[in-house]
């Protein structure tokens, strides 16, 4: 038991020592550690400085995307504009050229309407003094025959009503009237003066469309013509009521006209 006990001290030393030693190692391991840890939760530190510096590149290089396409989006609405400006210019042009052609053609038919202005002026005195002469020289005779032409005139109205004549003489006065138109048709175109109150007493014998041609014919003579036209193609009571309406309105006219007959 005596020699035994010096192993003991030995491995007991020897086991201190160990035990030194691995106290040692595991300071010096747990300084290792505490500086580990300080190095990584330094690298943390830098690799969220990191992430944050990414974040704003990243943010930047949105924002920076975001100008450019707005830039570009800009520079197409400038061309956008100047174009349009362009093609304003361009239509303001060619409406000054359209102005430019309306006011001559207007003028042009300014110049016209005076013209047919002083034409139906001169037409209107010429028919005047013509109707003034007739009056004073048959002024006279038509006192005489005034009340033979009227009885005549109401003759014809009732003849022109019926669709048969009852007589021979109505049928001559008819034929008279009617005769007395196609001989004399140019001379009455030519000297008729109350177009209006004879398309008047004719209206309700004809349609209104043929009244409103006679009166918006562009000139005097060319209202009588048309007069003339749709009574001609209207049949014998159209012609016998035109006959009694230049009775009532172009006395003298006819008065004339039937003593050259005679």
């Amino acid at each position: 038991m005596l020699k035994k006990a010096p192993n003991l001290e030995l491995q007991c030393q020897e086991l201190a020592e160990l035990v030194d030693g691995l106290k040692r190692k595991l300071s010096a391991f747990s300084v290792s550690l505490n500086s580990k840890d300080q190095k990584i939760g330094e690298l943390k530190r830098l690799l969220r400085e990191k992430e944050d510096i990414l974040r704003a590149k990243e943010e930047e290089i949105v924002r920076l995307k975001s100008n450019h396409s707005e830039y570009i989006r800009i520079e197409q609405l400038e061309n956008e504009v100047k174009s349009a400006k362009k093609f304003q210019q361009k239509m303001e042009e060619e409406h000054q050229r359209q102005i430019g052609k309306m006011e001559k053609i207007i003028q042009e038919k300014d110049k016209e309407i005076d013209k047919l202005k002083k034409e139906n002026q001169a037409l209107k005195s010429q028919n005047e003094k013509k109707r003034q002469s007739q009056a004073k020289t048959s002024s006279m005779r038509w006192s005489r025959k005034k009340h033979t032409k009227e009885e005549k005139s109401y003759e014809l109205s009732d003849m022109a009503s019926a669709e048969m004549p009852d007589g021979e003489a109505q049928g001559s006065e008819v034929h008279r009237g009617v005769q007395f138109l196609k001989k004399n048709r140019n001379r009455l175109i030519e000297n008729i003066v109350a177009v209006k109150p004879i398309a008047d007493d004719l209206l309700p014998f004809i349609k209104r469309h043929k009244y409103d041609r006679i009166l918006q014919a562009p000139n005097e003579y060319e209202q009588k013509r048309q007069l003339f036209d749709i009574t001609d193609k209207g049949g014998t009571k159209l012609q016998v009521e035109l006959y009694n309406s230049l009775l009532k309105h172009e006395k003298y006219l006819v008065d004339d006209l039937e003593k050259q007959e005679q």
